[in-house]
Order: C-alpha cells, then structure tokens, then sequence
C-alpha cells in the first residue's frame, strides 16, 4: 500500500513550474572528482557474478 497523497504530490510539482536557479548557484561537489581510472572496475565488482564475488572473499581471509 502506497501512502503518498497523490494529491500532495501533484500540487506540490504544479509549484515547481515557474522555479528557477539563480546565477550564484554552483554544483555542490564542484571541487571533486567523481570518478577516477579505477571507477569502471569497481562498477564492474559490483555486477560480477556470485563465484568471482565468493572467490574474492576466499583471497581476502587468506591474508
């Protein structure tokens, strides 16, 4: 069961339509770096199938 009002929520975008941002607004991690050589290998980790995710657990304790 879905307790958002739906009512609530369409009023609520109906107000959003005339929004605009100011000039002075900047992203807020502007300053950092959101990916790095490394990031495409870690997206790949997560979407690895369960014997390699097993087997890399399996290195881990050995150390």
């Amino acid at each position: 069961m879905n307790c958002v009002n739906y009512l609530k929520i369409t009023r609520n975008y109906r107000n959003l339509e005339n929004f605009e941002v100011k000039d002075e607004m900047e992203p807020i991690l502007k300053e950092w770096q959101l990916y790095t050589d490394k990031t495409a290998n870690g997206i790949a980790l997560l979407w690895a199938p369960k014997t390699l995710q097993y087997a890399m657990r399996q290195n881990e304790k050995s150390f």
